[in-house]
């Protein structure tokens, strides 16, 4: 039987820059992608691999404080790479107010600002576009717009924590890491102090700069590099296109 449709899951790339990915075809069966590699695999399958690799990770962290049940499974993937290095992690109570957040300034550069500054915040007041327009990982066929409407909608009708995930922060920064929709949720509702779970790592590893805007604007790195040449190439290959439809029109 073939299968009439393709759904993306996931996919990540390794440092090695190989990708990873787990595909949902539909009619015949979930497709596990590793560079040149491809299994075929049952959704009863997925579910076991997935409890196995669960089961992996508890045993690879050596820190009794750590429970998998407590992270989102998409901040897992992203952070992947650093879970090794945990040294302990902790419950404990915040002020939402003395909570932080990762956004653009109106001149587009990075910034550490207050959770009142955030666009999840700003969009449950009405002020949607940016948050709208915001590139993020959501589950399959959901928006921007109605990922927020259903968390503010779940949590109206749930207590925090939900799913026993918490709001996570990094060492001793009280920068949001994974949580910014629920504790702008929380926020909006008048909530003013929530218990968040604190990741400490070795060496203070993955910290955040706290003038985000001084890396962006004179720390470069090859990747960025690269970056900046596709976007000037790109420019100069639409200038020339529209200078040769200019020249074609006059003679």
């Amino acid at each position: 039987m073939s299968n009439p449709a393709v759904i993306y899951l996931s996919e990540f790339w390794t440092s090695k820059g190989e990708c990873f990915r787990v595909e949902d075809n539909i009619g015949e069966s979930i497709h596990l992608h590793y560079a040149n590699l491809r299994f075929d695999i049952t959704i009863e399958e997925l579910f076991s691999l997935s409890n196995l690799m669960k089961d992996v990770v508890e045993q690879l962290i050596e820190v009794d404080s750590f429970n998998i049940d407590n992270f989102d499974p998409v901040f897992l993937k992203n952070v992947g790479g650093d879970l090794l290095d945990i040294k302990k992690v902790e419950l404990h109570n915040i002020k939402l107010e003395e909570l932080k957040v990762q956004r653009k300034n109106t001149l587009k550069l990075p910034v550490i600002s207050s959770l009142r500054h955030s666009m999840m915040l700003r969009a449950l007041n009405g002020d949607k576009e940016e948050y709208i327009n915001y590139e993020q990982e959501n589950p399959i066929f959901v928006s921007n717009k109605e990922r927020l409407e259903s968390i503010n909608e779940y949590m109206s009708n749930v207590e925090y924590p939900f799913n026993n995930e918490y709001i996570v922060l990094f060492n001793e920064q009280n920068i949001i890491r994974d949580g910014q929709h629920r504790a702008s949720v929380l926020m909006n509702n008048g909530v003013e102090e929530v218990k968040v779970l604190r990741v400490t790592f070795k060496d203070d590893k993955v910290n955040v700069s706290s003038t985000p805007y001084i890396d962006y604007l004179f720390r470069w790195d090859i990747p960025r590099i690269k970056n900046v040449l596709r976007y000037f190439w790109r420019l100069y290959n639409k200038f020339k296109t529209r200078l040769n439809k200019k020249i074609k029109r006059t003679f």
